[in-house]
């Protein structure tokens, strides 16, 4: 029987939840977009599918999911996939983590983002300390 493939994708999660979207990820870094292109073109043998699949879907995946293999996979797209269908999300996710991984490190410190909530506080912050020192909060 085979093992599950259960794969880490705390790091990449936590990059991706700096942004909204694949198309605003993408379009901020050009290399992701060729990452998903490229993940998106793979055909696995056997594969005879005609359609692809949804790289909104797989961002959705990796910024969802801390770890990838077919169960969370499952969850994390409502569980409106064939089984089949999953297996592949799972597979392409585990392709393209493990190339964020490698590219992640590589990216200028501008590209650290802060999720909604991060920059909300960063920008309160001043306001929040005024307040505090007047007493009213």
């Amino acid at each position: 029987m085979n093992k599950p493939k259960i794969y880490d994708n705390t790091p990449v999660r936590s990059f991706l939840q700096g942004y909204d979207s694949s198309s605003e990820l993408c379009s901020e870094l050009p290399r992701v977009d060729d990452i998903f292109t490229g993940a998106l073109s793979l055909k696995t043998s056997g594969n005879t599918a005609t359609r692809t699949l949804s790289r909104k879907t797989l961002f959705r995946v990796l910024q969802s999911c801390s770890a990838v293999d077919i169960d969370t996979v499952n969850k994390a797209t409502g569980g409106r996939y064939a089984y089949s269908t999953v297996a592949d999300y799972a597979a392409l996710a585990r392709v393209i983590s493990k190339a964020l991984l490698r590219l992640i490190p590589l990216l200028p410190k501008q590209h650290s983002r802060f999720s909604v909530s991060q920059a909300k506080r960063e920008l309160d912050a001043p306001y929040t300390a005024e307040l505090r020192k007047l007493g009213l909060v």
